[in-house]
């Protein structure tokens, strides 16, 4: 099985030669290795040059993650396909491990696993994403999807492997995500066309140097974060509302605590760009008492029911409060689970 592996870049040229590398030094025995470079103003295409006839080159204009993407697609010849974000590093038993998979396993379209957190400097620090303690689903998820899409754990962009077979049938993948954000149409769309399969070995290596689009080094909250979040699960929504009525599986309406909670954080603190027009704090609050109701995702009801009340906190109590309340471990156990 051939694999395909699309590294997607901007901006990212002192960590993109370290991409490419582990892309290469993988050892199964049949990789293509796409680099895309998405507009890079820094010394990005200059690093990747090094890398002349390894690789496959895409220098386009910069269209965000999504379109970066796309273009390493319609290049891919992999009956799989792989996509490494630039400062990331895949371990060299990855693509051996996903074409073993996907060879024994043709209902699954999807691969997941876990990877190690490195820093700035690409030191490990010991943790993982996701950590050991959570369980990634598998199997027939396409039910738990359509129910609790984005209470489910599933790693960064790097961390999965994809059937070209059933990329094909939900390329391309909008552009309206922006700049990043295309691991949300990926991860949830892919998971209505088939099986998932989640490996507990960490097949990768996920780089936290305090720029990453959806974690900090420092794990605190960050507004825009959020407001980036509420934008991706609602247009993910509206994508899979659309695949399940064409593939027979029902209206595809679901209610999402974590939209929910980053929801009432928006609307308290930073309103004037809150990202959902019309939107009110009883709306939201009415949003979590449902997924409380709704979720299927295992959390037991008693610690589901903490969301409700916690996130009424949030949105009632005295500001400083609420700010302790979205800084504290609690808002990290509520949106995690």
């Amino acid at each position: 099985m051939r694999i395909s592996i699309i590294v997607n870049n901007h901006n990212y040229g002192r960590y993109v030669g370290e991409a490419i590398e582990s892309a290469l030094a993988q050892d199964h025995s049949d990789v293509e290795v796409i680099v895309v470079d998405d507009g890079s103003v820094d010394d990005s295409r200059e690093v990747i040059s090094t890398f002349d006839k390894k690789v496959v080159t895409v220098f386009k204009e910069q269209g965000g993650q999504s379109s970066a993407v796309n273009a390493g697609l319609e290049r891919a010849t992999g009956e799989a396909v792989m996509v490494l974000d630039a400062d990331d590093r895949l371990r060299p038993s990855a693509a051996r491990r996903v074409a073993e998979l996907m060879g024994a396993y043709p209902e699954v379209v999807r691969i997941q696993f876990r990877m190690a957190v490195i820093d700035a400097g690409g030191a490990l620090s010991g943790e993982h994403v996701p950590s050991f303690d959570v369980q990634m689903p598998s199997g027939d998820i396409r039910s738990l999807t359509l129910s609790s899409a984005f209470q489910l754990v599933y790693p960064p962009t790097s961390g999965h492997a994809f059937r070209t077979t059933a990329l094909r049938q939900i390329a391309p993948i909008p552009t309206d995500y922006g700049p990043t954000g295309a691991d949300w149409y990926l991860v949830h769309l892919t998971s209505l066309l088939g099986h998932v399969a989640s490996c507990d070995d960490a097949l990768g290596e996920y780089r936290i140097h305090g720029q990453n689009a959806y974690m900090r080094a420092e794990n605190q909250t960050d507004i825009r974060q959020l407001q980036d979040s509420i934008k991706y699960q609602e247009l993910t929504m509206r994508y899979m509302s659309s695949l399940a009525r064409e593939l027979g599986l029902g209206d595809g309406r679901m209610e999402s605590a974590t939209n929910s909670i980053f929801r009432v954080i928006s609307i308290r603190f930073a309103r004037e760009t809150h990202p959902r027009a019309g939107d009110s704090l009883s709306a939201a609050l009415a949003g979590t008492v449902r997924s409380t109701i709704t979720r299927r995702d295992g959390i037991p009801l008693h610690r589901r029911a903490l969301v409700p009340v916690w996130c009424a906190a949030v949105a009632a109590g005295p500001r400083p409060v609420a700010r302790t309340l979205v800084r504290g471990e609690p808002f990290r156990v509520a949106v995690r689970d």
